[in-house]
């Protein structure tokens, strides 16, 4: 299971891979998920630079988000790329790689240190919880993923009320 890659992609290219695999996943068809997930080598493009912006979170917070600033267009293409990232890392989880933890753990280090606070990535986190809380259940952890799912649940129902009180 490997994706090729070589440079940044547009923002409509990482949302259509993301949706395609959304798709291809609720119809449990998780191969042809991944396959779609991978074509183009867009995705993994997108981990390649979130992986470089991890090693310097300052330096991209200054070049992207100077002094704090809400720059909507670039949260939403950073957004994105961690999206493709955690359909990556959970489609490793379902191929039965170990390397799933390891990417969840590189995606909420981004989460945590290289977008401005007022971006709360609520449906991103929702979904990074959900995916560990899958994991540990898949291992008997329950006691791990009981906490797991609980995140999981208040993120997405933070997101809601956010949407629900700003309506587009």
């Amino acid at each position: 299971m490997n994706c090729g890659a070589s440079a940044i992609v547009p923002l409509h290219e990482l949302r259509l891979r993301t949706a395609l695999w959304d798709l291809y996943q609720g119809q449990g068809k998780y191969a042809e998920a991944f396959k779609q997930l991978c074509e183009g080598g867009t995705v993994e493009r997108g981990i390649d630079e979130l992986q470089k912006v991890i090693a310097s979170p300052q330096e991209f917070m200054d070049k992207h988000f100077p002094n704090g600033s809400s720059n909507k267009a670039e949260y939403k293409y950073w957004r994105q790329c961690v999206m493709g990232a955690l359909a990556f890392a959970f489609s490793k989880f379902q191929a039965q790689e170990s390397t799933h933890e390891a990417r969840f753990q590189k995606i909420e280090a981004f989460l945590d240190n290289c977008l401005p606070t007022q971006y709360e990535s609520n449906g991103v986190r929702s979904r990074l919880h959900f995916f560990r809380g899958i994991a540990h259940e898949a291992n008997y952890q329950l006691e791990l993923a009981a906490p797991e799912y609980e995140l999981a649940v208040n993120r997405f129902i933070k997101r809601a009320e956010k949407e629900l009180a700003n309506p587009q």
